[in-house]
């Protein structure tokens, strides 16, 4: 088989002819192709490590926020069991303040009741005291209860320590004889005789009555002063009966 030179040539031509066609129509799209693929590719990797670094920062905003938002419970609940026990404090004094206060005037009432049951009880045993002392004198002494105060008082003043140091005043005004009951003008006299002996005949007397006296009677001299009256008396027989009847128990 002979190969001409125009046959070589027209293969060629058409070699190269082919290789242009390629070029010009397949393998320059195809490239283009390619690298517009690899362009996209890179482009979406982009996007995807910015999307994953958003995700990322997402993720630790959302844990930080969440970090956040737990101290702020935390504390709120701190805060609220602090404010409770607060007010639980604060409840409990104004509870106890109220019991105290409450308690101190349930003894004040007690006592005030008390007060008025040992006074009324003085009373009545006043009374009866007066009735019976002066129906015993009249029984046995034949003499009424007022002479024989007057008696009393008298031996008490001229034989106590305080009558002596009272009839040796030196210096007398006006003497002031106070009785729980009026005095008959036997018993007036009686009484000035009794000072007078001490040397004080010249002194002017002034008679009062004094119911407050408890039977009783005194005599004043300025600031000098001698008395005697059933008051320590029955003083005593309150004490006993406030013993008897438990008064410890409405101490307050």
């Amino acid at each position: 088989m002979l190969i001409d030179e125009f046959t070589i040539g027209a293969q060629l031509v058409n070699f190269l002819l082919l290789m242009w066609l390629l070029q010009r129509f397949l393998y320059k799209p195809l490239l283009a192709a390619i690298e517009q693929r690899e362009r996209s590719l890179a482009d979406n990797l982009r996007q995807a490590e910015l999307a994953k670094e958003e995700a990322e920062t997402e993720k630790n905003v959302f844990q930080m926020r969440t970090q956040e938002l737990l101290q702020r419970r935390s504390e709120q609940l701190q805060f609220a069991k602090e404010e409770a026990e607060r007010e639980y404090q604060r409840l409990l004094k104004m509870a106890r303040e109220h019991a105290d206060k409450q308690q101190q005037q349930w003894g004040q009432a007690l006592k005030a009741e008390e007060e008025v049951f040992y006074e009324r009880l003085q009373e009545a045993v006043q009374r009866e005291m007066l009735v019976l002392v002066k129906k015993i004198l009249a029984d046995l002494a034949e003499v009424n209860l007022e002479e024989q105060i007057v008696n009393v008082f008298l031996r008490r003043l001229q034989e106590s320590e305080a009558g002596k140091k009272f009839l040796q005043t030196e210096t007398w005004g006006p003497i002031v004889v106070r009785s729980a009951f009026s005095l008959t003008e036997a018993t007036r006299i009686k009484i000035k005789e009794v000072i007078q002996k001490s040397g004080k005949t010249e002194e002017s007397f002034v008679f009062e009555i004094q119911e407050e006296l408890l039977c009783g009677i005194e005599v004043v001299n300025g600031e000098a002063k001698v008395s005697w009256s059933m008051a320590s008396y029955l003083d005593a027989m309150q004490q006993q009966a406030k013993s008897f009847f438990g008064k410890e128990a409405y101490e307050v």
